[in-house]
């Protein structure tokens, strides 16, 4: 049966560095999905594949891997423009897509337009661009009448308008479709949006209506819920938690002085942060790989200073020392 699929935003990134491992989770679990026959299968990404930063060889190897597991589920794969993907340089607005967009199977989506996909689909694209004079939502919201037609599905990278968040946003009421496949908003507030597919941070963890692939054939529309591919959990100095294999977790530790020092003992997890207990802080001691313990970046800097004989003005002490202050602090 012939069927086009939508994913939302993937964020591949290099940073933070439990990000990188999401990626290849995400990927890992889309090589072992079964699409059905690709002669017959289509895909869309919504936008933003790669996040805002420019992107190290890793990530680009890791781009190529995604694509090269989309081009052996997929007859044809659209992408989508998103915010992240346009990054500039020097000046000059430029994507990571530009070389990808070049293989016969993938057609990047810089501009708005309708495109007929050859098994039969009729999509319009809303992608994310930079417009002269006015900015995507106010362009799409008095799109002209030949835009307004029934479509199979919608592709956009934009806010739905609504009474609250998103004033502003593009008012979909004024298009006609079977489907929505809407990315940028993370943690799919509407059911329009596919949501991102992992969290980016804690607050996006929970979701109205949970993360999702979509399908649309001639006959059926589907949402096909994401496993989890990352998690954020909160561990209190000095217990050591019990791993789930199936995902990546990101924790944040209780009653550390630093977070230097909760990445010293906790060595093997990725650490977001720390939550200081004000009461109980001053009683805590964090040993770090020396044999020395130290409750703050002060006291390690001074006995570096020491140690190692190493002559800091008066100027630079107290400059060095007001940093990590308020490192601590953060």
């Amino acid at each position: 049966m012939k069927a086009i699929y939508g994913i939302g935003d993937i964020h591949l990134a290099g940073y933070p560095e439990w990000i990188f491992k999401v990626g290849d989770k995400f990927i890992e679990w889309l090589d072992s999905f079964y699409f059905g026959d690709k002669k017959e299968s289509e895909v869309i990404l919504t936008g933003d594949v790669t996040s805002k930063d420019l992107l190290p060889g890793l990530i680009i190897d890791q781009l190529e891997r995604l694509i090269e597991v989309l081009e052996r589920k997929f007859s044809h794969i659209y992408i989508c423009m998103g915010n992240h993907d346009l990054k500039k340089w020097h000046g000059k607005l430029q994507h990571p897509l530009i070389a990808i967009g070049k293989r016969p199977s993938i057609t990047v989506i810089e501009k708005h337009g309708t495109i007929k996909t050859p098994l039969g689909f009729n999509v319009l694209f809303l992608p994310f661009q930079k417009i002269t004079g006015t900015n995507c939502e106010d362009f799409y919201n008095s799109m002209p009448p030949e835009f307004t037609i029934p479509y199979d599905v919608i592709v956009g990278h934009f806010a739905k308008k609504d009474n609250f968040l998103y004033k502003k946003g593009v008012n979909t009421d004024l298009f006609k479709t079977r489907e929505w496949f809407l990315g940028h908003i993370h943690n799919r507030p509407e059911k329009e949006y596919l949501g991102s597919v992992y969290s980016l941070n804690p607050t996006e963890e929970k979701c109205k209506y949970p993360r999702c692939m979509k399908k649309v054939t001639k006959e059926n529309i589907e949402d096909i819920n994401l496993p989890k591919f990352l998690t954020y959990k909160t561990i209190a100095y000095p217990d050591k938690p019990t791993l789930d294999s199936s995902m990546v977790e990101v924790f944040t530790v209780k009653n550390c002085p630093n977070k230097l020092a909760a990445q010293e003992y906790y060595k093997e997890l990725f650490i977001k942060g720390i939550e200081k207990e004000k009461e109980d802080i001053k009683d805590v001691t964090v040993t770090t790989t020396s044999d020395k313990t130290f409750k703050n970046y002060h006291e390690a800097f001074d006995s570096w200073i020491s140690e190692t004989g190493t002559k800091v003005s008066r100027q630079v002490y107290k400059l060095v020392n007001s940093m990590l202050k308020e490192t601590e602090e953060n």
